[in-house]
């Protein structure tokens, strides 16, 4: 009998630490960790961080990076005139084929929006054309266009002194191509639409507030004089239309966040900032599954300047630097945060 029961319990030993082994591996896996990037600059270089670690990009001095965006384990962080792509520098200029701006009679450009998208880039805003002064008064042509890795495409042109509108943000939803507009019909009067694909509709009267998709739609934000609200422009349906809508458009699955100064707005309520060193300005926002990443900003000047940002997850301080100091330009400062889920 005892050598029975010994080959048993040695078996039931090994089925239970069995069993526990699958269950901490099924407990790891359920436990998701998230990649936090920060563009900005230090000590007046373009850089990037990655969960805290520093690079610093090439050729970055004295440039300020202003927008992060990671897809397929690639890096992309753009600035005023210039981007990178895994720490390779690119001209912006010669990318898009635009002339230098360097004389303001010939060609200037305008960004408003980059965007990346199974790693095309995407670059929305517009080129003024070479000034006339053969009449004695100065006339110009402004395109208003995209470019789709270095390609332009024109969506609309205008001719004068007069702008005539401008294209805003960016989104790609099932490969196309959404961009939100505003036109001015009148000095007085505006009109707000998108294009898609090239083809414009015209939407409403009002405010601009941003586009962005998800698995759930392409949302645009709207304010006019009654109220500020979401159009899913898929379904042609209206959410929150009694909300308070700010700024950016932030989408984390079903929830529909923007924000403004020291408030951020989830479902159109209203969650304001209250931190006690003053970091209440809200620089910028992303939320995945419903964890809220925000750098913010602290702006004070009595005696002296004091400008610092910091980078806060749900709530909870991660990363420091300071820009201007006791009157001193320290040149450190977090523009832009992007999020990546592993």
């Amino acid at each position: 009998m005892r050598n029975l029961i010994l080959p048993f319990i040695l078996l039931l030993t090994f089925v239970f630490s069995c069993r526990e082994n699958e269950s901490d591996e099924g407990l790891e896996q359920k436990n998701t960790t998230y990649d936090v990037y920060v563009a900005g600059s230090d000590n007046n270089k373009a850089c990037y961080w990655k969960n805290n670690v520093l690079t610093y990009l090439t050729n970055g001095d004295n440039i300020k990076a202003e927008k992060i965006i990671v897809e397929n384990n690639n890096i992309y962080v753009f600035a005023a005139e210039s981007f990178w792509k895994n720490n390779v520098k690119s001209d912006l200029y010669t990318y898009l084929g635009v002339p230098s701006n360097n004389n303001p009679l010939i060609s200037l450009l305008e960004v408003k929006s980059f965007y990346v998208k199974n790693n095309d880039i995407y670059v929305v805003g517009s080129i003024r054309g070479p000034v006339n002064l053969a009449s004695g008064v100065a006339t110009y042509t402004i395109e208003h266009c995209y470019w789709k890795n270095g390609v332009k495409n024109v969506l609309f042109t205008n001719t004068g002194s007069n702008t005539g509108g401008f294209l805003s943000d960016i989104t790609i939803h099932n490969n196309d191509i959404y961009i939100a507009a505003t036109k001015f019909i009148t000095s007085s009067n505006w009109q707000l639409g998108y294009f898609k694909n090239g083809i414009y509709t015209a939407v409403n009267s009002g405010s601009f507030l941003g586009i962005n998709s998800n698995s759930s739609g392409v949302f645009i934000g709207i304010s006019d004089q009654n109220n500020s609200y979401y159009k899913n422009l898929l379904v042609n349906t209206d959410h929150f239309t009694t909300a308070n809508v700010k700024g950016k458009v932030v989408l984390d699955n079903n929830d529909i966040y923007s924000f403004n100064q020291n408030t951020y707005y989830k479902n159109g309520n209203a969650i304001t900032i209250n931190n006690p060193n003053g970091y209440n300005d809200i620089k910028d926002l992303k939320v995945v599954n419903n964890k809220t990443y925000m750098i913010c900003e602290m702006f004070h000047q009595m005696n002296s300047l004091d400008i610092a940002y910091k980078v806060f997850i749900n709530g909870v301080e991660t990363q420091q630097i300071t820009h201007t100091a006791n009157n001193v330009n320290l040149g450190g400062s977090f523009n832009s945060i992007f999020v990546v889920e592993n």
